[in-house]
């Protein structure tokens, strides 16, 4: 009986730590990707404004999760992005400098253009930022996006893939162009960075609800099995030498 017991509440705890090690590490799934076709410019900032993304220019990219959609062309709608304060640039040289744009937060709508009224994908984000490096010598430059609290609202795509909340979104701007010359550069006064136009894409995740747990931990959970194992042939070792003195007696 109390081996029994042993052995129920050595499983119970091994049981526990599974669940532990497989919820202590969300993953971000990407399940959506667009691009812009053929180059076409659909990102553009506005000196001392905002960020606006051009919607109806994009191709739906394959849907990784849970299965490969065909591309589409599809309406993008995003809201927000307005200058949050001045621009904050820190020379890397006498002819470049990294510079960073705080924005505020919005939202985004994508639709479909081949069944119109179709949602694909809704969400709010929170503040977000540009940064990227300036210069006549950076005109092959690239401009990262970061985006904070990113929450999906709604969508066939969201809906369908299974995955859940937090959400993250990023954008890859390329073909950078400032007043028809390729590359950023920050206004006179320093505060800003020019108006500029760029075509790209943007690639969308969210958190699976089934982590697969890290390599580290299926290590912890096969020591805690190994443990486990060990002490029930020990448990097991011992009640058959006590039935044996228990029987010679």
């Amino acid at each position: 009986m109390r081996f029994n017991k042993f052995v129920g509440t050595m499983a119970a705890a091994t049981i526990s730590l599974a669940a532990m090690t497989g919820t202590a590490n969300a993953q971000q799934v990407t399940f959506a990707s667009i691009n812009s076709i053929q180059g076409q410019t659909v990102f553009s900032y506005q000196e001392n404004g905002a960020f606006t993304v051009t919607g109806g220019m994009f191709f739906e990219g394959n849907r990784n999760f849970p299965t490969t959609q065909p591309n589409q062309l599809v309406n993008v709608t995003f809201t927000g992005f307005a200058d949050s304060g001045n621009a904050m640039f820190t020379a890397l040289s006498p002819t470049t400098s990294f510079g960073t744009q705080a924005l505020g937060g919005g939202s985004f709508t994508i639709t479909s253009q081949a069944a119109p009224g179709t949602v694909l994908l809704t969400g709010t984000f929170g503040e977000s930022s540009l940064s990227g490096v300036v210069g006549s010598g950076a005109t092959t430059g690239g401009v990262a996006t970061n985006f904070n609290s990113v929450n999906y609202t709604g969508g066939t795509f969201f809906t369908e893939a299974g995955l859940i909340n937090p959400g993250a979104f990023s954008f890859n701007l390329t073909s950078i162009t400032t007043g028809g010359v390729g590359g950023l550069f920050a206004n006179a006064s320093g505060t800003s960075f020019q108006s500029f136009v760029a075509s790209g894409g943007a690639t969308f995740s969210a958190t699976s609800p089934n982590p697969i747990p890290e390599p580290s931990e299926w290590l912890a959970m096969g020591m805690a099995a190994t443990s486990v194992g060990g002490l029930m042939f020990r448990a097991k070792l011992k009640l058959r030498a006590k039935r044996q003195v228990e029987m010679a007696a």
